[in-house]
């Protein structure tokens, strides 16, 4: 007899990663993105399967991303998201991530101008309403 299970060919991983996204509304960015981040982890761990992957792996995989491919923390962060929905989402594993810390992002402080560039800015305009809104705005 015929087992019709075996007849159904296997999903791969990043197809089934696919499917749950879209059921649940992740925008095609987003679907592009972590794919692309789970086809990294893959290549990095080739041959090992993503289940057989410990925390520890994992963390020194962050790792690298950082030291050796120089990836910003926003890009590391994006890794670290499309890892917690593979193992917390998908295989149900919440332990994998348990010991991994959030990345902290760069703070970066706005440029502000200096008082002579704004002076500068003010005398360029010559339409008394225009350097009026201009002034109004930057009082703002």
């Amino acid at each position: 007899m015929i087992n019709e299970a075996s007849l159904v060919p296997k999903k791969g991983l990043l197809e089934v990663l696919t499917q749950e996204m879209r059921l649940r509304n992740y925008s095609q960015k987003t679907i592009k993105a972590y794919k692309s981040c789970i086809r990294s982890l893959i290549q990095y761990f080739d041959p090992k399967h993503p289940r057989e992957i410990s925390s520890d792996e994992i963390r020194s995989f962050l790792l690298s991303l950082f030291e050796e491919k120089r990836w910003k923390a926003s890009s590391v962060d994006q890794m670290f998201n499309a890892l917690r929905f593979l193992y917390v989402e998908l295989y149900k594993m919440p332990f994998i991530l348990g010991n991994i810390p959030w990345l902290r992002m760069e703070k970066k402080l706005p440029h502000v101008l200096s008082q002579n560039e704004i002076l500068k800015t003010f005398s360029s305009v010559n339409n008394l309403k225009h350097k009026t809104l201009l002034m109004l705005i930057y009082s703002a």
